[in-house]
């Protein structure tokens, strides 16, 4: 496998030097789902959070056309129980930045899906998640929930793709 791990953060990283984490405002009726992250987490415990991840290089040498969404269907999956095409997200929310201390750049995408049908039982990921939360986008924009420190990317995904009915 061509992934290499930050040892101290347990990351997986594109490279060395570039990180690509993508996270997903999953909608079904107005509603966005959000996933509670453990009080042990490495990154920000307790916080809630969205599907979502650290894309990968791609395992083989197969040429993908968008081997980040490949990333992002698994992440929803592990992370949900939910089975979805993630090539259909809306891409609504970009970020970069630079950690001098690490010397790495990351770029964050965030997208929004709409579920088709009503969703199936969700199924949390016990090792990455403790609870599930479909949230008034207004909540959110509320202050309501809290993120943990340095979340506040998230409240901005959900903010970005909200669309008022």
């Amino acid at each position: 496998m061509n992934k290499i791990v930050d040892p101290d953060k347990k990351e997986y990283l594109l490279t060395n030097h570039v990180k690509l984490l993508h996270k997903v405002a999953i909608f079904w009726e107005g509603k966005v789902l959000l996933l509670k992250k453990p009080a042990d987490d490495f990154t920000r415990p307790n916080g809630w959070d969205l599907p979502g991840g650290n894309s990968n290089w791609p395992e083989s040498t197969e040429v993908l056309e968008n081997p980040h969404y490949k990333d992002l269907t698994r992440e929803i999956k592990e992370e949900t129980g939910l089975t979805v095409d993630a090539s259909l997200a809306e891409p609504v929310y970009l970020a970069s930045g630079f950690d001098p201390a690490k010397i790495r750049y990351t770029i964050l995408i965030g997208y929004r899906f709409d579920l088709s049908r009503p969703p199936s039982r969700i199924r949390v990921s016990k090792s990455e998640h403790q609870a599930f939360f479909w949230a008034d986008p207004m909540q959110i924009v509320s202050g309501e929930f809290d993120f943990g420190v340095g979340g506040e990317f998230i409240k901005k995904i959900v903010i970005k793709a909200h669309r008022p009915g």
